[in-house]
């Protein structure tokens, strides 16, 4: 419940913000929400179904106080059945179903909508929506909530295993989700991910690099689908040039275009001018909220976005 009583404030003032500065109004599809029409097909695993639900009813409320016209919310089913834990042992269960069941109700959804859309905001690992978005000849956006270090980790697992630096030593068969791995390897360096070389430890790598079968399934999901990042127009991450500016410069050289959008700048500087303050919710949703208008660290590259996104609106109608 904690997360959701903080999601709620930050969610809704960004969403609120970004909306209200669209004129005109946009037809531009998202993964998790959209301008245009709102199609809810990710979320975290283990929570899938009440995230949904959550995200459709805060969006909803957006719309209402905002007294949009022609905004559509829909919700496509996972193809799981409602009583299934989507938990991260069933990871792979969600996403076989996804793209069974989902895929082809997403496409549709995509064929018929009036106007025709423009764009969509996808996630990136999601790789059903990239096929589609090819498949209908709509440009796709991908975002990320992870990191750039992280997303950049991610794209370099190939390279990693290429170069022998995986798996490690005493990592587990089976598991996915695991606390530690054979604590001799655990400090080894991985030198095989650009701009990290002197720093990224085995330890540093996600729970699902600590498997010792390197075609566990999980692994293959999240290192193919993030390999496939280059195929979309742009790619938006929760970060900022200060923090992770030379490996945003990294994943330029795979992915040009890149959108850092996201209240960790303000949050920071609020951390460092407030030491002892405690961060409540409502304090989470003032800076969010700093970070999307004029002079905040997101203002520009959110304009940017919106502006990129109309013009590919303009390329469409012209086609």
């Amino acid at each position: 419940m904690e997360m959701f009583q903080s999601l709620k404030p930050v969610s809704k003032s960004i969403f609120k913000d970004l909306l209200a500065r669209i004129h005109p109004g946009v037809n531009c599809n998202t993964g998790d929400g959209n301008m245009g029409f709102v199609v809810d097909v990710a979320g975290e695993f283990h929570i899938f179904v009440q995230l949904v639900l959550a995200a459709s009813g805060l969006i909803s409320l957006c719309l209402k106080s905002l007294k949009l016209v022609n905004f559509l919310l829909e919700t496509i089913a996972d193809g799981l059945p409602v009583d299934h834990p989507r938990s991260g042992g069933q990871l792979m269960e969600l996403f076989d179903a996804m793209k069974l069941v989902t895929k082809p109700i997403f496409k549709k959804i995509l064929l018929e909508t009036k106007p025709p859309v423009n764009c969509i905001i996808g996630d990136g690992i999601l790789g059903f929506v990239g096929n589609v978005a090819i498949e209908v000849g709509v440009p796709i956006i991908y975002f990320r909530t992870v990191s750039a270090c992280s997303f950049w980790a991610y794209f370099s697992i190939f390279d990693i295993i290429e170069g022998g630096q995986l798996p490690i030593r005493g990592g587990v068969p089976n598991l996915v989700f695991v606390e530690t791995a054979g604590d001799e390897d655990m400090d080894r360096l991985i030198t095989k991910v650009p701009g990290m070389e002197t720093f990224l430890r085995c330890r540093d790598l996600p729970s699902f690099c600590r498997v010792s079968d390197m075609t566990h399934p999980n692994l293959l999901l999240v290192m193919d689908e993030t390999r496939q990042s280059p195929r979309a127009k742009a790619l938006i991450l929760n970060t900022f040039e200060d923090l992770e500016g030379p490996i945003l410069s990294q994943i330029r050289t795979q992915c040009p275009e890149i959108y850092s959008i996201g209240p960790l700048h303000e949050h920071l500087q609020a951390k460092l001018s407030a030491k002892n303050e405690k961060p409540s919710a409502t304090r989470m949703a003032e800076l969010s909220r700093k970070s999307v208008r004029e002079g905040g660290s997101s203002y520009c590259n959110l304009n940017r976005l919106i502006e990129d996104i109309r013009s590919m609106s303009v390329r469409v109608h012209d086609i």
